[in-house]
């Protein structure tokens, strides 16, 4: 790629949309300046004070029924449920108790004027650890049992909203980082609280959005200079120093047809390479693209395909992979969703669907290692995906065709 001089100032100086980003990211944090923004630990020490209504930040109860009523969104369309929105704003929060690492629950709310328990494991970029989840239900219903009245919350608390483990996981419900957040920025902009923990608040969510959930001004800006700089940063991109799963993600790129064919291959469907990048290879299920509604997408991608299946990197590395439900017509997205649901398909994840993006079933196929080679982690990275394919095209497939014969 030939790229002048001339390129690289336009996109550095005097680029009022590059300032406004560099801006938005560069500035103090105190989160950031204690090193919390991936230790789980710090964030359920800041979770745990800014919940308990006991605590002098002057928020009372509301950030404690904000996260709450997160909570029970996510849960309300799983009947076994202890817990409803109406419940909530019903509820009497002022003597609720909030623990941090109560015998190694992250946190554990008791509300003893409702008889109501919530259990939450938070994982930031962890991942869940071998049999904790069932040890932490054990303990909560030995210590609450629901014999005396105690209705247990159990809740799973990620990034993604990550589904628990199978057999681990049982009695937990997913709930995304992203549904607390929203609830929490409501509770701030009612203006209440003390003005250090409105602060401290504001802080917080800020560097939840800017590291962790999403911020639709940083995207907008970012795209605005793809578009406009877009030979300067492919530029920038091409040399960038390397590590193993940027090296991974270029061969996927320079491969994603030969990958398309043996995922194909190996799931007996016709897969083919739909609109990628350095950050995400993503291809789409030809024989879903006759469902009603599934080419209505709209914003992100030139096949409008409105769901595909991705493959992309976590900020450790750890090399994931999902169908995406980005954004499209609303009537054939919801259809489809709720479709997937009644079949018990895993969508992953209890909580309703959002308006534009939702990530459906997702997995880690590789976490590579420094000693690893590139290719070692490519042909690792294709048969996890492979079995990933195979194992939820089953029911994917089978609800594609019966939306396919019903529009007949």
């Amino acid at each position: 790629m030939h790229i002048d001089e001339r390129s690289l100032e336009r996109l550095f100086l005097d680029n009022h949309a590059f300032e406004e980003l560099a801006s938005s990211l560069e500035i103090f944090c105190p989160f950031d300046a204690v090193g919390m923004e991936r230790q789980e630990i710090r964030h359920g020490f800041f979770l745990r004070y800014i919940l308990d209504p006991q605590r002098p930040h002057g928020f009372g109860t509301e950030c404690l029924r904000g996260f709450m009523w997160a909570a029970a969104a996510a849960l309300q369309d799983d009947p076994s449920s202890s817990i409803r929105p109406l419940d909530v704003h019903l509820m009497d929060l002022d003597s609720a108790i909030v623990d941090r690492e109560y015998q190694s629950i992250d946190l554990l709310v008791q509300i003893p004027a409702a008889h109501v328990v919530i259990a939450v494991e938070l994982k930031i970029d962890a991942v869940e650890h071998s049999g904790q989840l069932g040890r932490y239900r054990k303990v909560v219903e030995k210590e609450f049992p629901a014999v005396e009245g105690w209705r247990q919350v159990f809740l799973f608390l990620t990034k993604r909203g990550d589904s628990p483990s199978e057999h681990d996981g049982i009695g937990w419900q997913s709930l995304p980082l992203e549904a607390v957040a929203e609830m929490l920025e409501r509770v701030l902009a009612r203006g209440n609280g003390q003005p250090d923990a409105r602060v401290m608040l504001g802080a917080y969510l800020r560097m939840l959005r800017r590291r962790h959930l999403t911020n639709k001004r940083i995207e907008d800006l970012a795209r605005q200079l793809w578009r406009e700089h877009r030979e300067a940063l492919d530029f920038l991109m091409d040399r960038r120093p390397g590590d193993i799963t940027s090296e991974v993600f270029g061969l996927m790129l320079e491969r994603v047809t030969a990958m398309a064919s043996s995922l194909s291959l190996a799931t007996g469907l016709e897969i083919a390479p739909d609109h990628s990048t350095k950050a995400y290879i993503r291809f789409g299920v030809c024989d879903w693209d006759k469902v009603p509604g599934m080419l209505t997408g709209t914003g992100w991608k030139p096949s409008k395909r409105m769901m595909v299946f991705e493959i992309y990197h976590d900020t450790k590395g750890a090399i994931r992979c999902q169908f995406e439900l980005g954004p499209g017509d609303s009537g054939h997205r919801g259809a489809f969703f709720e479709a997937l649901k009644s079949e018990g398909a895993d969508v992953g994840g209890n909580w309703p669907l959002s308006p534009k993006w939702r990530q459906l079933a997702n997995q880690t196929l590789a976490s590579p290692k420094e000693d690893d080679t590139a290719d070692e982690v490519y042909e690792r990275v294709v048969q996890a995906a492979s079995k990933f394919l195979s194992a939820h095209s089953v029911k994917y497939t089978g609800v594609a065709q019966r939306l396919v014969a019903d529009n007949l």
